[in-house]
């Protein structure tokens, strides 16, 4: 997006809500570099200008990458895991995840309304259950019947339908339960 893109549209449509979900959404599909200016940029742009506007609730999207399970020799605290995991990022993705959540404090520290930011884990689609390739270009079955494809995340997985539920709580949530937290959104058997 361009700079002041978010600026300008937030101020004209003046929204109570913002859920900011846009970036490079896979680690590995561009270069290093392009992943974590791209990330983390917009991420800030739009938290900014969320801020600026007097949006009075802004959610942004993590991952669970930041613990660092995509590198080879990561090994958990323990499990489950959950918020209060060591952060170890191996990557761009994961690093710029990181970034976000700090802007995402930053903010809730500075400006008033409420901030947060979700780690939603892999995200299925109801078309990924039936059969459609996931954003990794596998199917569901595929990934369930080859260890080597999900054991790298411990096969951490939501339904789409289930962060969509997680969003509408956070938003109905009490501002000072929610401000500068961040909370893992997964399966009950994840």
């Amino acid at each position: 997006a361009a700079p002041g893109a978010a600026a300008e549209v937030l101020a004209e449509l003046r929204p109570d809500a913002l859920v900011h979900l846009a970036g490079i959404a896979v680690p590995f599909s561009a270069p290093e570099r392009d992943i974590l200016i791209t990330n983390t940029a917009l991420a800030h742009d739009v938290l900014g200008a969320a801020a600026s506007a007097g949006v009075g609730r802004v959610l942004a999207a993590s991952s669970p990458t930041p613990v660092g399970y995509s590198s080879p020799a990561w090994r958990a605290d323990a499990v489950p895991i959950d918020e209060t995991h060591p952060l170890a990022p191996a990557n761009a993705y994961a690093l710029s995840k990181v970034v976000i959540e700090e802007a995402v404090r930053m903010f809730a520290r500075t400006a008033p309304g409420a901030f947060g930011f979700f780690r939603p884990c892999y995200v299925i689609s109801p078309e990924e259950w039936a059969g459609a390739p996931t954003q990794q270009g596998h199917t569901v079955a595929a990934r369930l019947a080859d260890p080597a494809l999900a054991a790298v995340s411990l096969f951490n997985y939501v339904d789409a339908r289930d962060v969509a539920g997680f969003v509408g709580a956070w938003l109905a949530a009490p501002g000072g339960a929610i401000d500068g937290e961040g909370f893992f959104v997964g399966a009950a058997d994840a």
